[in-house]
């Protein structure tokens, strides 16, 4: 029997609850709704408690869900979020963490360039120091001993441009040794190519070509001239030369040009100063400096003579200066004139002396020191450095200037055979920028040509071998910064070398005027190409400024995007939770009261 409260049917379709009175019997109850079909009463399955469960359950995950995002931050959390967009969140967050390292990389770049331009800033420093010093020796004023200090100074100058070359680096890459330009080598050691730069280059359209390669050069000469001094006439006297008994001049006398040879230099009066003070009282160096740098030293001794003082410079030009191979003849480089041919350095002249009787008692002996090269063009020229007493009692003046040859030029693509020029004529040894504009190639001065000894005449005769060829190959070296997120998205620097070879420097030399006057040419000609480098590398530098203003935009603008879909709302997200909190309390609430059903039954019996 049942007082008061509610008793919870289960019916076949549906599910009702109904109350009833205390004075009614539940048995009656029970018996009137089962002949309705309207209730069942178990006890093994509780199926309103097993819908309660799955709905507490449902619930439970719901909220598990919704704390995530606000545990994480993160609205995608597993690709059962958002498959696809877990896919496009981390295709963005790999360009994301792209873009991050291509600005380090171009970071590191710019310090990389701002080592090259403060080191090509210092060798600009150097040359501006050498150029003064250059037009300070460019000035008679100036004695030997103040010429060869000026040169110590010049050639310590060079020095430390060389030490800047080989050693300025950035983590432990060397930058201006040319090493990060290009890469070259020749099969003639005469072969000589100035990089300035890489082998790559961007047309107009932006399309990047590479001029890496092997190169043949084929070179026909058409010869030019080589320089010839000549020395003030010398004289000698001889009182007892020959013995003529006729007392008549000898015309034929073949001992005057020996007996010139054998004089000692105190005997020749122009060896002796104003004052009457022998010149070469003491050893003297004399200094023979070539168009090309190259130097060769000799040393004058006081019983030194006139042939050897003349054998002296001519192995000094032979082996020193490294003519002899040019030539079939190198024993004409530096000889006495003994009046044989008709060339205007052939001077010889012999007059007799008379006594007051009109005997022949001796005879005045005049000649003079001619000096050759065998090399055409400036490259050949030769001067002399020395006591300023000594070079004036040689006197040297040039009697034949030197002529640059022209050539005729073609370069081939040594792989292809495709021609880069052909037939290209040019005057001198320098091809400046034909294979490449960050390529100079310098050849031999004398590329197919010799200097061959003409007795009749007695001259080196300039004449055509034929063609001459080498081989050039061509390597690019230069760095790649990866400037983007991406495959090829970089960004190519070169840098030349800055050596004193390759700037040119190398030759410059200020024992007399007129290397000193050459010398401030090939300085500014250093100047400028320094210059060049400065401003490449400058451009460089605001390329790779440019790259990392536009990177941080682009990484800015792609992580918004990422946001949008992997970010949580946190609003949303705590709205959610709430609502998910609540929807579980509420269902564990209802699996409790299902739970308790089955303790109807027990009323059931008990009644």
């Amino acid at each position: 029997m049942l007082n008061r409260g509610a008793v919870f049917f289960f019916m076949k379709r549906e599910f009702a609850g109904f109350i009833f009175s205390a004075s009614c019997p539940i048995i009656n109850i029970i018996q009137y709704l089962d002949t309705k079909g309207m209730i069942t009463v178990i006890i093994n399955n509780n199926l309103t408690a097993l819908s309660a469960l799955n709905a507490t359950r449902a619930a439970d995950n719901m909220m598990t869900k919704s704390v995530q995002p606000l545990a994480t931050g993160l609205k995608v959390n597993s690709a059962a979020d958002d498959a696809s967009g877990l896919s496009i969140s981390e295709n963005m967050r790999a360009q994301i963490k792209g873009y991050d390292m291509a600005v380090r990389n171009a970071q590191d770049g710019i310090s990389m360039l701002r080592v090259a331009e403060g080191a090509l800033g210092d060798t600009s420093d150097i040359l501006h120091r050498m150029r003064e010093l250059a037009i300070h020796a460019n000035n008679d004023s100036l004695t030997m001993q103040d010429r060869t200090h000026v040169q110590e100074e010049l050639d310590g100058l060079r020095e430390q441009i060389n030490h800047i070359s080989d050693y300025t680096n950035f983590n432990t890459k060397r930058l201006l040794n040319g090493n990060l330009g290009a890469l070259w080598s020749s099969d003639d050691s005469k072969i000589k190519v100035r990089v300035k730069g890489g082998l790559l280059t961007i047309d107009e359209e932006g399309r990047t070509s590479n001029s890496e390669s092997n190169y043949r050069l084929e070179i026909r000469s058409d010869p030019g001239k080589a320089q010839v001094q000549k020395s003030s006439i010398m004289t000698v006297t001889e009182t007892m030369l020959i013995e003529n008994e006729s007392n008549e001049e000898s015309e034929e006398d073949s001992g005057a040009i020996e007996v010139y040879y054998d004089k000692a230099l105190w005997e020749i009066d122009q060896f002796y100063d104003s004052e009457g003070s022998f010149l070469v009282e003491e050893p003297q160096k004399l200094t023979l400096i070539q168009g090309d740098g190259k130097t060769a030293s000799v040393m004058i001794y006081r019983e030194d003579t006139l042939q050897d003082t003349a054998s002296k410079i001519n192995t000094a030009i032979a082996e020193g200066l490294g003519q002899k191979v040019y030539t079939n003849d190198a024993h004409q480089f530096a000889v006495i004139s003994d009046g044989t041919g008709n060339t205007p350095e052939s001077v010889f002249s012999r007059s007799a002396i008379y006594d007051d009787d009109g005997s022949i008692t001796g005879y005045d002996i005049k000649s003079t020191l001619v000096i050759r090269s065998a090399v055409q063009g400036t490259e050949g020229e030769i001067y002399f450095a020395g006591n300023d007493n000594l070079i004036h009692a040689f006197g040297l003046n040039t009697i034949q200037d030197s002529e640059e040859g022209t050539y005729r030029v073609s370069i081939y693509n040594a792989h292809t055979g495709e021609a880069v020029v052909s037939d290209m004529k040019v005057t001198g040894h320098e091809l400046g920028g034909i294979i490449h504009p960050n390529i100079d190639v310098d050849f031999d001065p004398m590329a197919g040509t010799a200097a061959n000894w003409d007795e009749s005449t007695k001259q080196y005769l300039m004449t055509s071998t034929g063609t001459y060829t080498a081989n050039i190959h061509l390597a690019d070296n230069g760095l790649t910064f990866q400037t983007g997120t991406n495959q090829a998205e970089t960004f190519s620097v070169q840098f030349g070398n800055v050596s004193a070879n390759m700037l040119g420097v190398d030759r410059v030399n200020v024992m007399t005027r007129e290397l000193a006057e050459k010398s401030v040419t090939y300085i500014d000609e250093a100047i400028d190409s320094i210059v060049k480098q400065r401003t490449q590398i400058v451009s460089y530098s605001n390329a790779l400024e440019h790259s990392i203003a536009n990177l941080t935009v682009s990484g800015q603008n792609l992580t918004d995007s990422r946001s949008r879909i992997t970010d949580a709302d946190y609003a949303k997200s705590a709205m959610r939770f709430i609502e998910f909190q609540i929807l579980s309390r509420a269902e564990s609430a209802v699996l409790t009261q299902a739970n308790q059903q089955p303790e109807a039954v027990f009323s059931l019996i008990n009644s």
